[in-house]
């Protein structure tokens, strides 16, 4: 996943990227997608989320990141997704 590759899509509502084996999320790849409301990033090869990978996600209500190999994930990361209700 390349940090310009969903930037044009910016009427997006949700998005689906389970069981697509990505490893990892670059810093402000979803930064002009404010309009998603519910992210699927379960049962990928992610290891580790940055502080700025939820960047500009100001609508997010929902993200699932399940089945996952995290060991790390920064202390900031959901500072940037205000509307999140649902983990």
């Amino acid at each position: 996943m390349k940090v310009n590759d969903f930037r044009k899509l910016t009427n997006i509502i949700e998005l689906h990227l389970g069981q697509n084996f990505i490893m990892e999320l670059p810093e402000n790849a979803f930064v002009e997608n404010r309009n998603i409301e519910k992210l699927f990033l379960f049962s990928n090869n992610l290891e580790e989320l940055r502080e700025k990978c939820f960047n500009g996600l100001i609508s997010l209500t929902s993200l699932l990141i399940n089945n996952n190999i995290l060991k790390d994930i920064h202390s900031r990361i959901f500072s940037y997704t205000p509307s999140l209700q649902k983990l």
